[in-house]
């Protein structure tokens, strides 16, 4: 069997103005256990609960130590397009489901200039991959939902799709493919993008 998925994504979405503190307190001091210790004991996220607190700065740490410097400084300082993207990406890198999905199921439908997304999509796509991960399979019907619910939600974050569900061409700025392509330049793969602009891209 294939490497056991990570499937903690049943709340939440891409968590901006939370991973825009974190990112920028962790800019300032480069150390990631004093920028979540500041997170925590000032409450910077104002989360109710105490426990909810550490959930959330546990989750979005995870995706922003994923991230290389340049897309870090985008998380800073960027525009508000741009750290959407540089969001989805950090989700897709934590998330090899996600990952997936967006490359062979988001990316694909929008060259084959499928329209829109539905449910069905993300539907037969969690089948094909629990061929292989027995761990898809012993979750319930109320998780699979919960996880759908929450890709599509990033997604809609990160504009690549709309309120219709419908897919929107990803507007890399320069900025961010070269942000991206310090790291890895296939990372563009997880953004609905032409052929075209990926062989400009991809370096």
């Amino acid at each position: 069997m294939a490497e056991k998925y990570n499937m903690s994504f049943t709340t939440g979405g891409l968590f901006r103005q939370e991973a825009e503190i974190l990112a920028d307190l962790y800019m300032e001091s480069k150390d990631w256990d004093e920028s979540k210790k500041k997170v925590l004991d000032d409450n910077l996220f104002q989360v109710t609960t105490r426990n909810a607190l550490k959930r959330i700065v546990h989750e979005i740490s995870h995706r922003l130590k994923l991230l290389g410097e340049k897309q870090l400084e985008i998380l800073v300082d960027g525009s508000p397009h741009e750290k959407q993207h540089i969001l989805w990406l950090a989700a897709c890198k934590r998330f090899d489901f996600i990952r997936e999905f967006a490359v062979e199921v988001l990316r694909e439908r929008y060259l084959q200039q499928v329209k829109e997304l539905c449910a069905n999509d993300f539907d037969q796509f969690f089948r094909n991959k629990a061929e292989w991960h027995e761990e898809l399979s012993s979750l319930t019907d109320a998780t699979k939902d919960k996880l759908r619910h929450v890709v599509f939600k990033m997604m809609r974050e990160a504009e690549l799709i709309n309120n219709k569900n419908e897919i929107l061409p990803a507007v890399l700025s320069y900025r961010t493919v070269q942000a991206i392509n310090s790291v890895n330049d296939e990372d563009v793969l997880v953004f609905p993008i032409s052929e075209t602009e990926l062989r400009e891209w991809v370096v």
